[in-house]
């Protein structure tokens, strides 16, 4: 009977939460590395602590402050890989692949799968709220303020809960474009 908190310290411990995507979230006034020699675009850029950890010798890169976004270290779509710090180096295989492996018990994937469809069915009912004229706006924004701040620590959680949303967010895209 752990408390969440200490399960998923001890599941990080043993490196079962493995992440290839750093996503650090940046506050206003946060500084941040670009790199002009690794970025894929101009709107890429690392933290300072993937950033020294990585190999930029001789490139062309500037630190600057930012205010807003995530850390694009690992994410081979925005960055390339010789770019990549040692601690988000890609895995072998996808992100959705980590749901698969048996580190994770099935009862852990469907209580994860399932939670995450509830959550995201209610910031989908709040985001429907906001278009009737009757709603509370000061009452769904903290709402759903809660719900993206829950979604973005689950994310940060790991490749396994990473997955896990990607495959629900799917799902609800899916079942969308079916009923319309």
């Amino acid at each position: 009977d752990e408390n969440p908190e200490e399960y998923f310290k001890k599941m990080q411990e043993e490196g079962s939460l493995k992440s290839t995507i750093c996503g650090y979230v940046w506050k206003a006034g946060d500084t941040a590395y670009k790199c002009k020699t690794c970025e894929i675009d101009s709107s890429c850029a690392l933290c300072v602590r993937c950033f020294q950890a990585g190999n930029h010798e001789g490139h062309e890169y500037q630190l600057q402050k930012i205010g807003g976004g995530f850390c694009d270290c690992g994410d081979p779509s925005s960055w390339k890989s010789s770019g990549f710090c040692p601690y988000h180096k890609p895995i072998s295989g996808s992100i959705l692949e980590e749901v698969n492996k048996p580190t994770f018990s099935t009862y852990l994937r469907k209580a994860t799968k399932q939670v995450i469809r509830v959550v995201l069915s209610r910031l989908q009912d709040i985001l429907f709220l906001h278009q009737s004229p009757s709603f509370d706006l000061q009452e769904t924004d903290v709402e759903a303020l809660a719900i993206i701040s829950w979604l973005e620590f689950i994310c940060g959680l790991g490749d396994f809960f990473r997955g896990m949303l990607i495959t629900s967010l799917s799902s609800l895209e899916k079942a969308a474009t079916s009923s319309s």
